[in-house]
This record gives C-alpha cells, structure tokens and sequence, in this order.
C-alpha cells in the first residue's frame, strides 16, 4: 500500500531528500516509496546522473551554506512553506536511496501535476548542478546570483536520441529555462563516446535549414556532459537540436558526424 505523506503524496519527498531538509523518518518513507515507484526512482537517478556528470572539481570545492536550497527554491518558484525540522543529512550523489527499476517496468498513470513537478525537479537538478559547478570553478557568486532573484520554469523540453542507431546507450534531454525576459537552453547528455585531443562536441540549433552554433561541451569518462546556452532576446526560435563531435572547438559550421539530434 502506498504511503501517503501530510503533502498528500509520497512523491513530495523527493525535493526534501534532494537538499538535505527531509527528516530521517521522511527519508525512510521516500525510500520505502521508490521502490514501489519506477517515476521516482527513474527521477532520482537521472538526478544522480547529472551530479556525476560534472567535472571532479567538485570534489574539491565546496559552495557556501545555503546555494543549493536556494536555486532550487527559485526553480520552483517560491520557498516551501511548513513547520520547522531538523533536516537529516543530503543523499550521497553516487548512493542511489535504492536500485534501479528493471528496464521496461511499467509506469504507473500519474496526474498531470505530478509530472511537471517530476520534470521539473529534473531539470532543477541540472541547472543547480551546473550553478555549484561554476561557483566551484571559479570561486565566486556572480553567476548564481540571478538563479535565485526571480522564478525559473521550463517552457518547453526536447529529447535527443541517437543519431546511429548501432549507439543507442547514446541520449539526452534539453530544456528551455526562462526567468524574467531571458531564456537558457540547458542540455543533459549521457552515452557518448569521450573525446581525445582537442575533440568537442558542438552544439547546433537549426531554424528554417539555417545552423546556429550553441556552444561545445566535453564528457566526462562515463561519457555524461552538460550545457547551458543563453538564448538571445532576438532571433531565438529554433526548430532542432544537433550534436556533432567536432574535431576542435572552434567551427562555425559542421564539421564532424552528427550523434544526436531530436
């Protein structure tokens, strides 16, 4: 049977056991939950795989108090309101709560709400990811500023499959993240091959047969990378995404063989 939580649903849980502020009974709950529910299971995992796919300097930085519960509130839109508690400590990035689900378990039908929170607790994973990273990187606070300002919501998302279909561990997502009158693509991909010497993988949006280049990105040795594109103001609708493995990072135009696209 399944557990229900004072929020109505035990999927409610996740956001809490994602920043360290769910007590350790609500962190039982969740994780007696994900084992009987492939949607979270299937979410947190993929949030697991955005933490791994950053480089190791994160290891060896650690960002102030506070960054990470703060980009997420934006994310969604406001703080969450409710009586105070003693947060139990943030799940480990490479402990999944539990396994898995075996491929091909079948979803269960959820309720439209549902799964905007799940996509959007998503692709909040990948943007606060790439916030911590840049903080550790370069040791400063400038570019997480604005992630916390105004709301952030996900206007419109983009699944990116294998270009080869002999490569089909190859996959990712996008999604457009707007946040007052600016827009970012963010891209998460995994399953790609890793590049050698000045090798990148160089992004293309395509509108009316016309490339844009969007920026490069490498993987790391799981072959898992991310991007995060700001959108101009003008010009910038677009009908396709391209991924090419370009053999340096400095094209304008493509080059190299196309591994994924939507």
């Amino acid at each position: 049977m399944t557990m229900e939580t004072k929020n109505g649903h035990p999927c409610d849980y996740l956001f809490d056991c994602l920043i360290g502020e769910a007590t350790a009974a609500e962190r039982k709950a969740f994780e007696r939950h994900l084992a009987e529910c492939p949607s979270c299971s299937r979410q947190w995992n993929e949030m697991l795989e955005v933490w791994n796919s950053l480089p190791g300097v994160m290891d060896s930085s650690e960002p102030p108090d506070g960054l990470k519960e703060e980009v997420m509130k934006s994310i969604f839109g406001a703080e969450r309101k409710g009586p105070s508690k003693e947060p139990a400590s943030a799940a480990e990035p490479n402990q999944p709560l539990v396994p898995a689900p075996e491929a091909g378990y079948p979803q269960p039908a959820r309720k439209r709400h549902r799964r905007k929170y799940a996509w959007g607790t998503t692709v909040a994973a990948v943007f606060l990811a790439v916030c911590v990273w840049f903080y550790a990187s370069h040791g400063e606070e400038s570019f997480v500023v604005n992630a916390v300002e105004q709301p952030l919501y996900v206007e419109q998302t983009y699944v990116l499959n294998a270009a080869d279909n002999n490569v089909n561990e190859a996959q990712g997502t996008g999604w457009i993240v707007c946040q007052g009158n600016k827009k970012k693509l963010v891209l998460n991909t995994s399953g790609l091959a890793t590049t050698s010497n000045d090798e990148a993988y160089q992004v293309w949006l395509i509108h009316d047969g016309k490339r844009q280049n969007a920026g490069t990105f490498w993987v790391d040795p799981k072959g898992n990378g991310v991007l995060v594109y700001d959108l101009p103001r003008r010009d910038a609708e677009f009908d396709t995404i391209g991924i090419t493995l370009e053999p340096d990072s400095r094209g304008t135009q493509p080059r190299g063989k196309k591994v994924l696209g939507n």
